[in-house]
């Protein structure tokens, strides 16, 4: 896929390695075709739609299902899926989740949604080197970026 794709250039794949929960066991992905998948929703009108990607997903789950959210995983981060930013205009605040430093997907959904009265919150990897180690989830723990770390810092 990487190879054959029209645009050409740089592919960053991520595969996690460390015993992630794979939350899209359920879908048989056509990665070509795959832009976004849709988790916790029903009925129910919620004012907070939560969006991650990659192996943080499993933590944006969390939180979306503390929160009573709505939540998307997205494949691909560019080009960013204008489905996915109507989708994001129906709600009132976006929760982006993202281990990745630069928070690129926020970024990305911030400028799509610009003028349209919705609070785009962000938790990212900081930039500033992380002078620790441990496990995955310690890293995470230590970033903010844990289900319990985001409920307690979102506005």
């Amino acid at each position: 896929w990487g190879a054959a794709r029209e645009s050409g250039g740089p592919v960053y794949l991520r595969i996690g390695k460390a015993g992630e929960l794979r939350i899209h066991a359920a879908y048989a992905m056509d990665i070509t075709k795959f832009r976004w998948a849709r988790f916790v929703a029903n009925e129910v009108d919620r004012t907070t739609l939560v969006v991650s990607y990659g192996s943080i997903a499993a933590e944006a789950l969390k939180v979306a299902g503390r929160l009573d959210a709505d939540m998307v995983t997205v494949a691909a981060l560019a080009p960013l899926d204008l489905e996915l930013v109507r989708e994001a205009g129906r709600y009132q605040r976006a929760i982006i989740i993202e281990e990745a430093s630069g928070a690129p997907l926020a970024q990305a959904l911030r400028a799509a949604c610009a003028g349209r009265g919705i609070d785009i919150q962000s938790f990212a990897l900081p930039r500033d080197f992380p002078h620790l180690y441990g496990s995955r989830e310690e890293l995470l723990a230590a970033a903010g970026l844990t289900a319990e770390k985001i409920i307690e810092q979102r506005a």
